[in-house]
């Protein structure tokens, strides 16, 4: 484990700023630093607390500064719940954040709700559910905003062949059932047809046999829904095979995959990106900060940004609430409905919860990688709040 308390840094002029005092608010997170998604959780942890250490260089949250405390979990739920009950019971943290994978994510919930802290993070819940995870708030929907968003994609380029490639976790099977039960059951999406479904164990590094069922049912395009190891082995198997059919998958996949694998092996995979560094100074700007503070951040993780956003978005229901008290930070969570993201979203996005939503964030834009391993601006909308359909 990690006690990481956010460092203090002086402020930019003697009387901008006073410096926070007195005893820390504590925020902890839960994170898979080691495992087959050690790579965006690593970058994930960056976020967080590079948003601490913007908080406190602004003042702390009314007065007092954030200390962050980090554990490991190894992407194993036992643990997840393990260290999410120590942060609550024994570290005494009055918000947690940063949960990823599914399986961490609904593990972090039941004890967020069980022991009543409030848990702004992803994985925990799919848009629509009904009713939401009472303490758990949803960041962004990685299956249905983000599938609805590829599904999107694919149509507009006219093709009707997909085929699912996707890791046989509470993620990968929420994406499947989204995809057969939900999305593709909608009339905007009769085109389309499922032709192929190929999952593979966490950690797969040969997945020759999924690649070619794949292309021998005629996948026009491929939906990668996996992490960073199950992700790469698709990729060399496609190049191994000579074949590359349109693929299409979530930021944190594909920039992982870079940090993998040769560029020209990636070149022209598509992504739904919820940051958009090139086009966002917030972003930007938000990203060098955080580069000066930890060396071997790598600004391509988009995870880095939700993390980001996710601690600035608990500092500011806590500055809202006026109070340390989990119960009422958790409340005012349910009031925010005006945030505007400012590592996370396009210009002009916002974001908020409801009593009956706590899904935040919805579909991004699409972004495709370049020969030489850069993202290149395809199409997007601001983000908005609010769910569609529901």
């Amino acid at each position: 484990s990690t006690s990481a308390p956010a460092t203090t840094a002086a402020p930019s002029s003697p009387a901008a700023v006073a410096k926070p005092t007195g005893d820390p608010i504590k925020i902890g997170t839960v994170l898979s630093l080691t495992g087959s998604s050690s790579l965006t959780n690593t970058n994930m942890k960056y976020g967080i607390l590079s948003a601490a250490e913007d908080i406190n260089e602004a003042g702390g949250i009314m007065g007092r500064p954030v200390q962050v405390i980090v554990y490991d979990d190894e992407l194993k739920t036992d643990k997840t719940a393990t260290f999410t009950r120590k942060l609550v019971t024994e570290d005494k943290v009055v918000g947690l954040v940063g949960v990823m994978a599914s399986s961490s994510g609904l593990a972090a919930a039941n004890l967020a709700n069980e022991l009543k802290v409030p848990l702004v993070g992803m994985g925990m819940t799919d848009a629509g559910a009904k009713p939401p995870t009472p303490y758990g708030f949803n960041y962004f929907s990685l299956n249905y905003y983000a599938l609805r968003s590829v599904l999107e994609r694919i149509k507009s380029l006219g093709y009707t062949k997909v085929g699912l490639y996707y890791t046989d976790t509470a993620w990968g099977q929420g994406a499947l059932d989204t995809l057969k039960n939900r999305l593709l059951a909608l009339p905007e999406f009769s085109s389309l047809q499922l032709v192929s479904i190929q999952g593979t164990p966490l950690g797969a590094t040969d997945v020759t046999i999924q690649m070619m069922k794949l292309k021998d049912a005629g996948a026009q395009s491929v939906i990668i829904w996996n992490y960073d190891t199950e992700s790469a082995a698709m990729y060399r198997a496609m190049d191994g095979a000579k074949w590359k059919p349109h693929t299409i998958s979530v930021i944190g996949a594909i920039s992982a995959v870079l940090a993998l694998l040769p560029p020209k092996l990636v070149a022209g995979a598509e992504c739904v990106d919820w940051f958009t560094l090139d086009n966002n100074p917030s972003a930007a700007a938000i990203a060098a900060r955080t580069k000066k503070r930890f060396a071997d951040f790598d600004e391509t993780q988009g995870v880095m940004y939700v993390g980001y956003d996710e601690m600035m978005l608990m500092a500011e229901a806590i500055k809202r609430a006026k109070s340390t008290d989990p119960k009422v930070i958790r409340d005012t969570l349910e009031t925010i409905k005006d945030w505007p993201m400012p590592a996370a979203g396009m210009p002009g996005s916002v974001m908020g919860f409801g009593p009956d939503d706590h899904v935040g964030m919805t579909g991004g834009p699409v972004k495709a990688v370049t020969e030489d391993g850069k993202f290149k601006f395809i199409s997007g909308v601001p983000n908005v709040t609010g769910l569609l359909g529901f």
